[in-house]
């Protein structure tokens, strides 16, 4: 029988049988499996815990020739012996510089003294502590001497009457200062004259309260008595009855919770 070009070779017809495919089958995983050793379990030696910086600060007071470093090593290699001197000299240096560490932020060359925290008793520490108890309570006087002066100039009406430096210096004393301040200010390009400025600035202060604690003071029971207005309840209140009702009192520390 010939094929389809015309061969009659039956050996290009060879009868080839199917290959069976192997199925490899996975071996069941065992549950009762457990390991010798449990790498999550160990113990930690304290011994072998090491302090970086005890140790960097004992490094640097220790001497070179006293510790086995790798400086030490190589020196003796070339041919160096403890108690010899560094150099052709005899006179030269036995030991390496030390290393002095510096707990400043001064430059290389500058002396590197440590900071000595001197020794106060308690009578400065209390004198300091005072002064200091006295220049912020004069702070806040003068921060809230400035609010008062404004609601009272304000309040009054001297705000919308003051024209002139002769008008200003008609005002309340307790707030003469910040009209004059208003009315010597530069206005519409023109500049007062500065004697004019400062006589009056003098006139007010030899007429104002003599210490900035009084001058708040003073301003206090103003607006209290007057507009019935407590600066740290910033509260306008309708009467002196509500005022006592529901204000604690005259000063901050009463409104201090």
């Amino acid at each position: 029988m010939s094929n389809l070009i015309g061969s009659d070779d039956e050996d290009e017809f060879e009868f080839k049988a199917p290959v069976k495919k192997l199925k490899l089958e996975k071996s069941p995983i065992s549950t009762d499996f457990e390991p010798s050793d449990d790498y999550m379990e160990f113990s930690v030696e304290e011994d072998k815990l090491v302090d970086s910086k005890g140790s960097k600060k004992n490094s640097l007071e220790t001497s070179l020739l006293e510790s086995k470093s790798i400086g030490l090593s190589m020196m003796q290699r070339m041919g160096f012996l403890i108690g010899d001197s560094l150099g052709l000299s005899k006179d030269a240096a036995k030991e390496p510089v030390k290393v002095v560490p510096k707990h400043d932020k001064l430059g290389i060359g500058a002396s590197s003294k440590l900071r000595i925290k001197q020794n106060l008793n308690r009578q400065t520490v209390d004198r300091y502590l005072r002064t200091q108890l006295v220049k912020e309570r004069q702070r806040r006087a003068t921060c809230d001497i400035l609010k008062l002066q404004r609601f009272c100039l304000n309040s009054s009406g001297d705000v919308d009457r003051i024209q002139s430096i002769e008008q200003a210096k008609s005002v309340n004393c307790l707030w003469r200062s910040l009209a004059l301040e208003m009315v010597c200010k530069p206005r519409n390009g023109r500049i007062i004259d500065h004697k004019t400025e400062a006589s009056s600035t003098l006139e007010f202060e030899s007429a104002e309260p003599t210490s900035k604690l009084e001058h708040l003071s003073a301003l206090l029971d103003y607006a209290r008595e007057n507009h019935f207005y407590c600066l740290y309840c910033l509260v306008e209140y309708n009467d002196a009855e509500e005022m006592g009702a529901h204000c604690p009192g005259k000063y901050v520390e009463s409104h201090t919770l």
